[in-house]
């Protein structure tokens, strides 16, 4: 399991330029470094929007997506007004709000439209007491060939209000062929990559949660070419221009 810090989140670089694109990107080129191609992604709310995107552009790469109480790019109504920046230390970077904000409020109707070129078996989860839009979620998966909802007692927080039915979400969507599911087994344990948002008090608390549901994890940085383009292994290991990096928790 690889547990993945977008860029301005934790201990990843805050390089100042976020989008929805780029953490596609950065996801994209931390996948092709590690050689992770045919991994599930397990992707939470902002994450989730990224993990979709890439699932989009490079259909192969993706063996099994879990989309997690994510946004649906549809522009807010109303706009998100701009936040206030809170007075304590963060976590993050906060232009990723700002960035992020004014995608949600205008965001690209392509990444809706290209739902159906997602071949990878999905599932989307979401939280029946969040603030995302449950009904979006329910569309969102009937658009993805094959795809499925779950619905969890939670907040937007699945994985953290109600880990159990989380969990057997995830068992259930895994064992799919035993009940007739059409795209057979989905090994949502082998080699899975999660990544999520790291917005506002949040942040402290998904690192504890992480340590706690995973134990003591490893620590590793992932450079990543700040353009979003592909991490190259050149002779020595060092990258050939600046690059950014992604701080990854690990457990074997």
């Amino acid at each position: 399991m690889y547990a993945l810090d977008f860029r301005g989140h934790g201990l990843s670089d805050w390089p100042g330029r976020y989008s929805f694109e780029f953490f596609r990107d950065d996801l994209h080129a931390f996948l092709e470094a590690r050689n992770l191609s045919g991994a599930t992604v397990i992707g939470h709310s902002m994450g989730g929007v990224a993990a979709l995107l890439l699932a989009e552009r490079h259909p192969a790469l993706i063996g099994a997506l879990v989309v997690e109480d994510a946004p649906l790019l549809l522009p807010l109504d109303p706009p998100r007004p701009p936040a206030e920046r809170p007075s304590e230390e963060l976590g993050f970077d906060w232009q990723v709000v700002a960035s992020i904000d004014a995608q949600l409020n205008d965001p690209d109707p392509g990444a809706r439209e290209r739902l159906g070129e997602i071949t990878a078996p999905t599932l989307v989860v979401g939280g029946s007491r969040s603030h995302v839009d449950q009904v979006q979620l329910e569309w969102t998966a009937r658009q993805i060939p094959g795809g499925r909802f779950a619905s969890v007692d939670a907040g937007h927080l699945v994985h953290t209000d109600n880990p159990k039915a989380f969990l057997a979400a995830l068992k259930a969507f895994g064992s799919a062929d035993e009940h007739g599911g059409p795209r057979g087994a989905h090994r949502v344990s082998v080699a899975s990559v999660a990544v999520e948002q790291g917005h506002h008090d949040l942040v402290q608390r998904r690192l504890r949660v992480r340590r706690g549901a995973f134990g003591a994890p490893g620590h590793e940085t992932v450079r990543a070419h700040q353009d979003g383009s592909l991490v190259r292994r050149p002779v020595g290991g060092r990258p050939v221009r600046p690059a950014l990096g992604l701080q990854v928790r690990t457990r074997h």
